[in-house]
């Protein structure tokens, strides 16, 4: 049994993903300095989402001493 050819409308909207990471260095970096064995640092910096639909982001450290 052969089925009849239909037409399939499709829309699509193409749109670039645009952040702005604020207090970084130069290099886009969280320089820590030298931090001893046991201390505790903490460094912020700020995502901005500059573009035209909400985002979602996940840190990964790829490195287990980084964890």
């Amino acid at each position: 049994m052969k089925q009849e050819d239909k037409t399939i409308n499709i829309i699509a909207e193409a749109f670039q993903i645009s952040v702005e990471f604020i207090d970084l260095g130069d290099d886009n970096r969280l320089d820590f300095g030298t931090v001893k064995v046991k201390d505790i640092m903490e460094k912020y910096f700020t995502i901005k989402n500059n573009g035209l639909y909400e985002i979602k982001y996940k840190f990964v450290m790829r490195k287990q001493n980084y964890r």
